[in-house]
């Protein structure tokens, strides 16, 4: 279970954009969450969420 809580901060890491892009993801990701109404969850948090329960 550790292993994958460091990788998954790994892979978050590796994907850490620039901050001219970063609001603009936030705003988009935001938008999009509102839109269908619910947050998005990536494959690895789904993964993580359904192997802890």
């Amino acid at each position: 279970m550790k292993k994958i809580y460091h990788l998954f901060h790994f892979i978050n890491w590796m994907l850490i954009l620039p901050k001219k892009f970063e609001n603009h993801f936030e705003q988009k990701l935001k938008d999009y969450e509102e839109k269908k109404d619910m947050p998005y969850v990536s494959l690895l948090e789904k993964k993580f969420m359904s192997s802890t329960v």
